[in-house]
């Protein structure tokens, strides 16, 4: 999808240079390994700095007064921060899964209820797709409605230590897009390996699936977020192959989304 085919009342220009500017440092981060790097970097270049996932630099809010910041500076906002729980309970037999829900985006407005006259993608006219794109099917929503831009791994043992479970264990952070009855295929959009991964906080790489990357007017295609349409939910899902049980209980294994 091309960012002129975005609908320029929700993919603002101001919104639309934060993704790029969160897409970049995705890019830069890839390549370093230590947290303190990264935020570093960050730091030197001007990127958004989730240093733990969901931060952001809001100078508008700051020069209305609407939030509070050091003085002269800008104030820190909070992106939709959905969070899949691993850690309770959790018992998984050798190649099984676990998976919880992250968000929905049904072919719904809610807020017609209230009486709200803003319409959603789906609801424009030519909002929905009659051609199928990638998983994406005929009649879901044709305009992204929102940009997973970050995904965020929190393993721990609560004791200090970083937990890797034995291997293999990973987080996936998948999307099936339905309508009615109709479904496509449940897509991995990201991955962590978290037995090999080293920090408290890991950022699980992300590669767009075929319809959910975002091309820039430019040609430039970025497929390190990917797009999120009406008719889709996220699911995150813990996968072990280790020949034994694994057994997370006791332990802090979580996931988080950085929507835009």
């Amino acid at each position: 999808m091309r960012t002129s085919d975005l609908d320029p009342r929700i993919w603002t220009p101001r919104r639309l240079d934060r993704l790029y500017r969160i897409s970049e440092r995705n890019e830069a981060w890839a390549e370093l390994c230590e947290w303190g790097e990264k935020v570093d970097l960050a730091r030197r270049r001007g990127y958004p700095l989730p240093v733990s996932g969901g931060l952001y630099k809001d100078r508008w809010a700051l020069s209305q007064g609407d939030l509070a910041g050091t003085g002269g500076t800008s104030s820190w906002d909070v992106d939709t921060l959905p969070v899949a729980d691993f850690g309770v309970n959790t018992s998984v037999a050798q190649n099984a899964f676990v998976r919880t829900g992250f968000n929905i985006f049904p072919l719904v407005n809610p807020f017609t209820a209230l009486g709200s006259p803003d319409a959603e993608p789906f609801q424009d006219p030519g909002g929905t797709l009659t051609a199928a794109v990638g998983d994406r099917q005929v009649g879901s929503g044709r305009q992204a409605l929102v940009c997973c831009a970050g995904v965020f791994i929190v393993h721990s043992t609560g004791g200090g230590a970083v937990y890797q479970p034995p291997a293999t264990a990973t987080i996936n952070v998948r999307v099936q897009n339905c309508v009615t009855t109709v479904t496509g295929g449940l897509t991995t959009e990201a991955t962590l390996n978290i037995t090999t991964a080293a920090n408290f906080i890991d950022q699980a790489p992300i590669t767009a699936t075929t319809g959910r990357g975002l091309t820039r007017d430019t040609g430039v295609a970025l497929t390190n977020v990917f797009l999120l349409f009406n008719g889709d939910f996220v699911v995150g899902e813990l996968n072990n192959t280790n020949a034994a049980t694994l057994n997370v209980q006791g332990n802090i294994l979580f996931a988080m989304l950085e929507l835009v």
